[in-house]
């Protein structure tokens, strides 16, 4: 999604928010992201901080109990007289699934009162492991390691900024995929090879073209949406290569293969709901990149402590 932001108060603002959803409502999403802190008319206002929950989360809840979706809401949230810029994740049934507050806000925020989250969750839903970054977060890859490493499939990035270059390269490098709903044009859906599913309007001014697949509008709000299998895992080369004939050979069509090999690695995915992924995993064996990685850490961690490195006199 791409939220303008203009001169419009917050109850504008959340007023705006219901009727996407409900013209949206028709692509059947399992869920919907809005951008960050989408209920402010421009810069940050303590005295627009909200409660979670509160009168916020509850209209939004309400529309998304109605049209059976997920949503990420994010706001400033206030609680015990701190404030945090906070994304709401608000389940098919409108109660508060979790929330997610910014790790990494900027110098302006923190000056402007809003205090840094602690913590990180994975929050299980009907479709998926999902996680959240917010906008200044994508600085610091080791918050999207984390994630990925508690089993996050897909990260969600509500944000002012697109950052296009950041999310693709995010993507590869910890094999998830990317979601970001922003406050400028250039939204985009990435999957964990970093290719491109549905991409909103360039920066300055350059409008990318978008097929009706991937693109809705809502009162002039740009929403961009894709359809994305997450029942897909990437594989080191090494241990795995050798398999893949046998593999193909007796699922054929029911998986998606394909290998990398600039980059030494394979993609599976399933495209038969009788045939998960992991079945195929177990049944040959198969170690997903994220596994193989931490298990050479470990090893190389552990070989280290055995053999520590010699002391030089000078």
């Amino acid at each position: 999604m791409e939220w303008p932001r203009r001169e419009r108060t917050v109850k504008e603002n959340l007023l705006q928010a219901v009727n996407v959803m409900d013209d949206v409502s028709y692509l059947q999403p399992d869920i919907l992201c809005f951008p960050e802190n989408f209920p402010l008319p421009r810069t940050i206002d303590l005295s627009t901080a909200t409660t979670v929950p509160g009168h916020l989360t509850q209209e939004i809840g309400d529309k998304a109990r109605q049209h059976n979706m997920y949503v990420i809401a994010p706001l400033i949230e206030a609680d015990r007289q701190k404030f945090y810029n906070t994304a709401v994740l608000i389940g098919r049934d409108g109660e508060i699934v979790g929330k997610y507050r910014k790790i990494h806000p900027t110098i302006g925020e923190m000056k402007a009162g809003i205090t840094p989250g602690t913590g990180q969750e994975v929050f299980k839903t009907d479709f998926g492991n999902v996680g959240i970054i917010i906008c200044f977060d994508v600085q610091y890859p080791q918050l999207v390691q984390n994630l990925a490493r508690k089993g996050a499939e897909v990260i969600f990035f509500p944000a002012e900024f697109p950052a296009q270059t950041y999310l693709r390269g995010l993507a590869w490098q910890y094999a998830v995929n990317f979601v970001s709903s922003t406050l400028e044009p250039g939204a985009e859906i990435v999957d964990l090879t970093g290719t491109v599913l549905a991409m909103g309007g360039g920066r300055g001014g350059e409008v990318q073209e978008m097929t009706p697949r991937d693109q809705a509008y809502s009162k002039n709000i740009p929403v961009i949406s894709a359809t994305m299998n997450l029942d897909v895992r990437r594989f080191e080369i090494d241990f795995n290569l050798e398999k893949v004939k046998e593999i193909q050979k007796k699922y054929g069509r029911k998986l998606d293969i394909r290998i990398f090999r600039n980059d030494d690695e394979l993609v599976i995915a399933s495209l038969s709901e009788d045939l998960p992924l992991s079945k195929v995993i177990e049944e040959y064996g198969l170690e997903p990149i994220s596994p193989y990685l931490q298990r050479s850490e470990s090893m190389l961690e552990k070989s280290v402590e055995e053999k520590p490195l010699p002391s030089i006199a000078r």
